[in-house]
């Protein structure tokens, strides 16, 4: 069983390897990131992957060693990249590799160079086997047994919904569409292993009260981490994201040793048998993000 979900709490920047800010944010310049990619692949035009792969190089033999910043994962394009990336200088100083389309088949390639390895992974699910549910199955079934640490399994939405010819709608949440059901199947396969699952990106990142949303519907569906591409998500992301002091006060006493079978909590009946997995993520989110601060009631004066 996997439980390394502290790597990947709250935002994931994807960062294009060209892009110009790519030391800076790995320094820490984006406020409360806890992990970014590295992206060489959907991020990359095909005649720039040579470009790119020169200036991953000379970042990650550039970087001092530090441990300000985020965790960094890059994303290659295929098995034989990951290993020519694998033998760069620097490239211990990287937390793992994001597995661009995984699946069952092509996972086995993948670990034929990584296991063993020091390095993490986080297969992304973005192809159409995400319509399958035996698929996603035996995906399941190998990325819980991969031997190496799962830091997170990704959905990749965007790629999902071009196999079918669509795109992300602008004004409902991913819920509220085709990635709805197969995000909802993907969550109830996982269940149980211990592995955590990454919700996709949404590309419209001028629309916070459309983020907040489907971040609640996120976090309703036990997931906790979320693909950003622009910084401005970042802490949109971290704060929906942080538990309430009363979350916290009541996974501390779900979680005491001396709880009772039952207990009511501030009108809420609470069952350490049943809440104890939503307990333990709601600490684990405190130590990550932190707690949301109180509502400001403001009174009016006449």
């Amino acid at each position: 069983m996997n439980d390394n979900r502290n790597h990947v709490h709250g935002a994931t920047l994807y960062v294009p390897a060209l892009h110009p800010t790519l030391d800076a944010v790995r320094g820490g310049s984006v406020a409360g990131l806890g992990s970014m990619v590295i992206c060489l692949e959907d991020s990359i035009r095909d005649d720039q992957v040579v470009e790119a792969m020169h200036a991953l190089r000379r970042h990650l033999a550039d970087r001092k060693a530090s441990g300000d910043g985020p965790a960094a994962y890059v994303r290659p394009r295929d098995p034989d990249m990951a290993e020519r990336i694998m033998a760069m200088k620097g490239a211990r100083d990287i937390r793992g590799f994001v597995i661009p389309k995984a699946t069952p088949d092509s996972l086995q390639d993948w670990m034929s160079i990584l296991r063993g390895e020091k390095w993490a992974v986080m297969p992304t699910i973005e192809t159409v086997h995400a319509f399958d549910v035996r698929e996603i199955h035996r995906l399941r079934d190998q990325t819980a047994t991969l031997g190496i640490p799962v830091d997170a399994v990704r959905i990749g939405g965007n790629d999902i919904l071009s196999t079918i010819g669509a795109r992300r709608s602008a004004v409902r949440t991913l819920y509220d569409g085709p990635l709805g059901p197969v995000v909802a199947m993907i969550v109830g396969a996982y269940a149980g292993t211990g592995i955590s699952l990454s919700s996709p990106v949404l590309e419209h990142y001028s629309d916070e009260k459309l983020l907040l949303d489907e971040i609640e519907r996120d976090i309703e569906h036990g997931i906790y981490s979320k693909t950003t591409i622009h910084p401005k998500q970042v802490p949109i992301v971290n704060g929906a994201m942080r538990p309430t002091s009363r979350d916290v006060g009541e996974a501390q006493a779900i979680l005491a040793e001396s709880a009772a079978a039952v207990f009511r909590s501030d009108g809420s009946m609470c069952e350490p048998k049943t809440h104890a997995a939503w307990a333990r993520n709601v600490l684990d989110r405190q130590r990550r993000l932190g707690v949301k601060p109180p509502a400001i009631t403001v009174t009016g004066t006449n």
